[in-house]
């Protein structure tokens, strides 16, 4: 039997992960969803100005899909 991947646990930590990098790179960065959840939020809060964060943690990168 395979591994199922918990598709809310993978966003979480694909998110966490680049609030961390965002963070070491000097920017106040952190989850929008464990604070609010709102629908239209992006996912990550950051200090920079007129960005909306979507974070999608996937094996192959394919821009067009």
């Amino acid at each position: 039997m395979g591994t199922k991947i918990n598709s809310k646990r993978k966003g979480k930590v694909g998110e966490n992960e680049f609030a961390k990098w965002l963070r070491e790179h000097g920017y106040l960065a952190r989850r929008s969803q464990q604070f609010c959840g709102e629908a239209g939020d992006a996912d990550l809060i950051t200090n920079i100005e007129d960005l909306h964060i979507e974070v999608k943690r996937v094996e192959k990168l394919n821009l067009d899909k």
